[in-house]
């Protein structure tokens, strides 16, 4: 459960990757996996991602921007990967908290509050 303070509105879930490879998988538009690739990161890396169900019924965190866009990543398949939910606050300020990792295989039912 996130639990953040009071003030903060969720914006958007980010992928947090360390310097190893990582499996990404093809997605298209209707949730069929075309294919997947092999990518390698040098350091430490973020993206936005929005997590969709594929027709395989698996959950896919799908990277929105980038080189990467439009990949997505497969827990645990893909490797070591986490996903936060960031909050950002009136005055620009930002908060993040990291999802478990049961949360990675569901598509969450509602939007992360504080």
């Amino acid at each position: 459960m996130i639990r953040l303070e009071e003030g903060h509105t969720f914006a958007f879930y980010e992928v947090s990757v360390g310097p190893v490879s990582f499996i990404l998988f093809e997605v298209d538009a209707s949730g069929d996996v075309d294919g997947q690739r092999r990518e390698s990161f040098d350091d430490f890396s973020f993206a936005r991602v929005e997590p969709v169900e594929g027709t395989d019924g698996e959950v896919y965190w799908l990277t929105v921007d980038g080189d990467l866009s439009g990949l997505g990543y497969r827990y645990p398949d893909s490797g070591n990967f986490r996903v936060r939910a960031v909050f950002v606050s009136d005055d620009g300020s930002r908060r993040s908290a990291f999802l478990e990792t049961d949360e990675l295989t569901s598509v969450p039912e509602a939007t992360p509050a504080p």
